[in-house]
């Protein structure tokens, strides 16, 4: 549930725009991105992105 609420938080800070490339986010499946894996998801450590950029941060982690 804390995710959840997060995730709407998140949402409307970012006014619906996914925090990498700026596009609208979709209705469903946005990612609630952590910053730091380690430090949890947070407030602080946590952004919402489209499933697009998700894969690319992904791929730049060298996660997937």
């Amino acid at each position: 549930m804390h995710r959840k609420l997060l995730k709407a938080t998140k949402r409307g800070e970012q006014q619906n725009k996914c925090a990498v490339c700026g596009g609208q986010l979709p209705a469903k499946n946005a990612i609630l991105d952590r910053v730091e894996a380690m430090k949890g998801y947070t407030a602080e450590n946590t952004r919402l992105i489209c499933q697009p950029c998700d894969t690319r941060v992904q791929e730049e982690r060298k996660y997937s």
